[in-house]
C-alpha cells in the first residue's frame, strides 16, 4: 500500500508562517506597552507559542523561515522586552517627586524622632 495524500490533505499540512509572526508581534506589543505585568504574564507566554510554532515551521518544511523565527523569538524579543522596560521606568518616573525627595521620608516617624534626639 502506497500513501497517498489528496490536493486538501497537502494545504492542511502547510507551514504556519504567518501565524509565528503574528505571535511575534503581539508579544511585542506586550513588551512594549506601559503596563506592569503585560509583558511578562502574556508577552513572554506568546513568545514561547511562537518559539514552538517555529519549530513547526522547520518540521514542515520551510526550514529557512524557521530557523530565522527561532533567532527572532531568542535574541530580538528580550532586546524589545528590555526597550520596554525602560519606557514602563519612564512612564512611572516623576520628576517633581524627584526634585524635592528627602530621605527622612522612608522612615516611620518614630524612627526620626529617635534620630533628631540623638543628633
Amino acid at each position: 500500500m502506497t500513501d497517498t495524500t489528496t490536493p486538501a490533505a497537502a494545504g492542511s499540512k502547510s507551514a504556519p508562517v504567518k501565524a509565528v509572526w503574528a505571535l511575534l508581534i503581539v508579544a511585542w506589543l506586550c513588551f512594549l506597552l506601559p503596563l506592569p505585568g503585560l509583558g511578562v504574564f502574556v508577552g513572554w507566554p506568546l513568545n514561547l507559542v511562537a518559539f514552538i510554532v517555529a519549530i513547526v515551521v522547520i518540521t514542515r518544511g520551510r526550514t529557512g523561515m524557521g530557523i530565522t523565527q527561532l533567532i527572532v523569538s531568542l535574541i530580538v524579543s528580550p532586546v524589545i522586552y528590555f526597550i520596554g522596560l525602560g519606557i514602563l521606568g519612564a512612564a512611572f518616573q516623576d520628576d517633581s517627586a524627584k526634585a524635592s525627595f528627602e530621605y527622612g521620608q522612608l522612615t516611620p516617624s518614630y524612627v526620626q524622632s529617635v534620630v533628631q534626639t540623638l543628633s
